[in-house]
Formats: C-alpha cells, sequence, structure tokens
C-alpha cells in the first residue's frame, strides 16, 4: 500500500536516508495546514490519488502546503505529537522543491521565534509549571518566562523542541520556505500563503495598493531572505538566536501573542463579541482585521483559519458553512456584502475572493473527508 510506502518513506528521511525523487510535475494542489499524524496525512494524499510509488508523491504531482506542519490536539504524548510534526514536514522537504512548496505558517515560525533561543531543559520546566499553575498566576508565569500567555506552553505550542526548531532552521537557511507563492486559479491571479496579505503588509513593503500578486510575492520573498541572513551566520554555528520577522509579523511579547503577517485572520468587526478584546485590533499587530483591508485586485488562498473560525469571525456572512470540518470555503468580497460560501467558488463579477484551505484535518474522525485545491499554475519561487 502507498500509504504504508509514505510512512516509511518518512522514518528514513528523519534519518537521513534517501535522495529526492525526479519529477515532472503536470498537475497542482493546495493542501490546508497539516497538522495531524503522518499517517493520517498519508491517508488523506492516498485518497486523492497523489501517492505513487516508492513512498513518495506521484512524479506528475505538485503540492503547495499552506503552513502549520506542528501542534494538534491529540491524546498522544506530547513526544509523539512533536515527531508526527517533523515527519511530515521532513517528508515534504524532501521533494525538490519544483515539486514542494513550503509556506511558513505561524506553529512554525514558533519554533525559531517565540521559543528561539529557548533549550529543552528549560521548555520541560516550563511545562511542569505549568500544569499546577492556576489562572491568577498565569500573567505573572508568562512575564517570568518573557512568552506571551501561559496557553502557548500548556497547549499551542506544547509539542516544542530543539530538534524541531533545528529542522526549520535548515530549511529556512536553504530557502525552502516561503512567505507566498504566486498561482493562477481559473484564468485569475492567485497569491497563497499562511494567513493573506492586506493593505497594511503592501505599505510595509513599500508597494503600491494596486501591486500585483507577482510583485507581492516578490518582496515577501526578499523581506524573509534579509530577516534569516541577520541570523544565518548563528544559527550555522548552533546558536539559538530568535528570528524576527517585523514589522510584517510582529514577535510576541509577555501578554501579548504575535501579529500581523503569520497570525492575524479576517473577521466582521460587527459582529456579537467582536470587540470583547480590542486589543486583536490593534493595527501594530492584528489578530483580526477587517475585509475592507485585503487587496481586491487578486484573489488569496490561505490556511490559518478552519471552519469554526470562520463561522465565527465572520458571522453573519458566514451562514452558509459547512456543519463539520471538511470542506473548503470561499469568501467574497468587494462590491456588495460579503459572502462566505461553501467550497471553492468561482469567481464573481466585480469580487475578488478568499479561499480558507484549513479542512481542520485534527478534528476529523476521517482524515479522507479532508478537500484539496487543484491549481492551474505555480510559478517558480522568485530568484
Amino acid at each position: 500500500m502507498r500509504r504504508q510506502q509514505a510512512l516509511a518513506r518518512a522514518d528514513s528521511v528523519l534519518n537521513g536516508q534517501g535522495g529526492p525523487p525526479s519529477c515532472d510535475v503536470e498537475r497542482w494542489f493546495a493542501v490546508g495546514d497539516p497538522q495531524t499524524s503522518f499517517d493520517r496525512f498519508a491517508a488523506l494524499l492516498e485518497h486523492h490519488g497523489l501517492l505513487g510509488d516508492g513512498g513518495w508523491l506521484r512524479p506528475d504531482v505538485g503540492l503547495v502546503s499552506m503552513g502549520d506542519h506542528f501542534d494538534y490536539g491529540s491524546a498522544d504524548p506530547l513526544e509523539v505529537v512533536g515527531r508526527e510534526g517533523q515527519r511530515i514536514l521532513g517528508w515534504l522537504a524532501a521533494h525538490p522543491r519544483a515539486q514542494v512548496r513550503l509556506l511558513l505558517g505561524n506553529h512554525d515560525a514558533a519554533r525559531v521565534i517565540e521559543f528561539g533561543a529557548c533549550s529543552d531543559a528549560r521548555f520541560d520546566a516550563m511545562r511542569a509549571e505549568v500544569r499546577g499553575l492556576a489562572p491568577a498566576q498565569e500573567a505573572a508565569f508568562a512575564l517570568r518566562h518573557e512568552i506571551a500567555s501561559a496557553g502557548l506552553v500548556r497547549r499551542d505550542y506544547a509539542p516544542w523542541n530543539e530538534a524541531q526548531r533545528a529542522q526549520v532552521q535548515r530549511l529556512l537557511l536553504d530557502g525552502r520556505y516561503e512567505l507566498a507563492v504566486q498561482a493562477e486559479h481559473e484564468g485569475r491571479a492567485l497569491l497563497l500563503s499562511h494567513a493573506g496579505v492586506t493593505v497594511r503588509e503592501l505599505s510595509m513593503l513599500g508597494l503600491a495598493m494596486d501591486a500585483g500578486a507577482e510583485r507581492v510575492c516578490r518582496a515577501l520573498a526578499a523581506h524573509l531572505t534579509n530577516c534569516v541572513a541577520r541570523v544565518a551566520e548563528g544559527w550555522d554555528r548552533a546558536e539559538a538566536l530568535p528570528l524576527a520577522l517585523g514589522p510584517l509579523h510582529v514577535s510576541p511579547v509577555p501578554g501579548r501573542e504575535a501579529g500581523g503577517l503569520l497570525a492575524h485572520r479576517p473577521a466582521n468587526p460587527s459582529r456579537p463579541g467582536a470587540q470583547d478584546r480590542p486589543w486583536e485590533w490593534d493595527p501594530e499587530r492584528p489578530r483580526r482585521f477587517p475585509v475592507e483591508r485585503l487587496p481586491t485586485h487578486f484573489d488569496q488562498a490561505v490556511g490559518h483559519t478552519g471552519r469554526s473560525t470562520i463561522e465565527r469571525e465572520l458571522a453573519p456572512w458566514s451562514a452558509a458553512v459547512a456543519p463539520d470540518p471538511g470542506p473548503l470555503h470561499t469568501l467574497h468580497f468587494g462590491d456588495g456584502v460579503p459572502l462566505v460560501e461553501r467550497g471553492i467558488a468561482p469567481p464573481r463579477a466585480g469580487q475578488a475572493r478568499l479561499l480558507f484551505l484549513d479542512p481542520s484535518l485534527s478534528k476529523l474522525a476521517d482524515p479522507t473527508a479532508a478537500e484539496l485545491m487543484p491549481i492551474d499554475v505555480v510559478a517558480e519561487r522568485p530568484a
């Protein structure tokens, strides 16, 4: 079975064995945040006919991974959950860059940003301490350990370890991670990124508000290259230096989680409860942004935002979301009232689209229920 071959291949990759296969890509797909076990991820790919012989993708298939390869809810021990993320990421990265494109997600970036200067011993100590923490003690805990919140250690990034950080560092140094991928879908320009690009990022990149997807992709590639270059020598010496992606993505501080490029989500500021946490709308480090902040001259596709978040954050425009995880969704915006539809909906006259590609894999009883998005054209990474 090809799924079992992929499992064996993933383990051999982590053990430093096996070289990248050749490919002649004819068709591309985008897969939402692969935060699950490798077995479930392989089951999804096998179900859609994307696995070939030898435990690799079919040589005619290309894949864009939308970011967030680590951390998922499970009853498995943390060391198992952490290793599953390494298996998925390592297996994907072992394919040629002409076949697999890796977007940087906030959970990937946390390995080298939030905990870029941490050690296994220190993180283990924080995990032990946070288990007995009362809610009233959490703010002091975050301040003492110089992290955004106790929840990052207890829940969000609980499986973190130094091996994961080293893996992410190496892929950044090798240029395998990207902030955006330029593509086409149904004859329209499409920009794929983990959490989306708003006019805030266009302004920070020095781009005109009507800049096309190609220029945005090039500017983001240059930004990431420059940020990695600042820590490259230290990382090569195995120094624990945190990466900084500001001002596009703002690193966390005690009491305030990361915001901006890799962490924000579109939301309706007028929905009930939207203003209960006003700091999430801080323009300096946004975790939520109004739909009106999205560029309207090209379509975008993102991970990061699953079905339940779409339903909550984009109410009442999201009445048509699927009742369960798995299906993808489309947000139409521009002229008229925003509207969320189930599936990858065709373009509407006078409107742009934001395609939500996170099927919430970890919440699916059957991973083969997750949908993938076919892409017409994927451009090469900017030089």
